[in-house]
């Protein structure tokens, strides 16, 4: 039964047909599934004959580990982690790790044994890009990296492009909700997606070279406990986006010592605590805004802002817009 359930799962999120799952003239199509291993949902954003953009959500009743063999791989992968902790997979029994809030680049090819562990109760959810190889072939001139990896992916073999993963910063964060709020027609969607797709890959490269950069500022040594601990802190601010904890609180709560809790989060996720926490409560506020299912004072509220007035400037300062002017421009 459990190895029956367990293929079930591995089927459903199985690239089938990947551009006959879903109207080119209808995006944001989306299929569940739902049995004893958990509850699991595909968004299909995008498909068209060389780029297909899904986001999926999956919630495992028990640990769980997944295991299968690549039946065939045409394309690179770009993934947005967009929940709050760690992922871990072996290719062809070589570990990699998923940090919270990160994107990579990454080609598995076609036979690789994949082996992924996934915990229970937690709510996985990432942005998954198919593309072609050739919509990396533009940076080889600039960056020498690339160019091996496009060697490593037209020899068939495992490559990253990223191997630490990029901090997804605003700018990206923005425009992965611009992507999937498109409700263009199939042509100038297209042309509006690639668009959008060169200027992520641009944004991967800039945050690649600044983290490249020697860094002067002493980084602070955490042990894998509180490494853990960081991001139960980061999960428990995503699943309570009405509140707004204090450091002091955190780190009475968790056990962590102040200092470290704000230089090692910073340095975990590439920005303080409430930085962090406005990037989920700014990224909500723009998906309750597209719904139109709440007003801008219940949208406040529901963000843990005493008033609407204070939200509006929250969300002016994070996005250049009132919440009335991004009302407007995702109608």
């Amino acid at each position: 039964m459990v190895k029956r359930e367990q293929r079930a799962v591995q089927d459903f999120f199985y690239l089938d047909e990947i551009w006959q799952g879903s109207s080119r003239e209808n995006p944001c199509v989306e299929k569940s599934l739902h049995n004893e291993m958990g509850d699991f949902k595909t968004i299909y954003i995008h498909e068209s004959e060389k780029l297909a953009i899904r986001e999926y959500h999956s919630i495992y009743h028990e640990d769980c580990t997944l295991k299968s063999t690549v039946d065939e791989s045409l394309y690179v992968e770009m993934s947005f982690f967009l929940h709050s902790h760690t992922i871990k997979d072996r290719i062809d029994g070589r570990p990699n790790e998923y940090l919270p809030y990160h994107g990579y680049v990454y080609f598995v090819p076609k036979g690789a044994n994949f082996e992924v562990t996934l915990e229970k109760h937690k709510n996985y959810r990432h942005v998954d890009m198919y593309l072609e190889i050739g919509h990396l072939e533009e940076w080889i001139a600039t960056h020498a990296y690339v160019k091996k990896f496009v060697e490593d992916v037209r020899a068939d073999r495992a490559a990253h492009l990223f191997p630490a993963g990029i901090p997804i910063c605003p700018e990206i964060a923005n425009l992965l909700l611009d992507i999937k709020a498109s409700e263009l027609d199939a042509i100038s969607r297209e042309y509006f997606i690639k668009g959008k797709i060169y200027l992520l890959l641009s944004l991967l490269f800039q945050k690649a070279q600044h983290m490249a950069a020697p860094n002067k500022k002493q980084s602070v040594t955490l042990r894998q406990d509180e490494q853990d601990k960081l991001d139960h802190i980061a999960q428990l601010m995503e699943q309570n986006l009405d509140k707004f904890y204090s450091t002091e609180f955190l780190a009475k709560e968790f056990g962590v010592n102040e200092f470290k809790l704000k230089k090692g989060f910073k340095q975990r996720y590439e920005m303080g605590l409430f930085e962090f926490a406005i990037k989920l409560k700014m990224q909500r506020a723009k998906e309750l805004i597209s719904n139109r299912s709440h007003t801008f004072k219940e949208i406040a509220y529901l963000l843990g802002y005493s008033a609407p007035s204070s939200f509006s400037v929250a969300f002016k300062r994070a996005t250049g817009l009132s919440p009335l002017q991004y009302s407007k421009g995702v109608g």
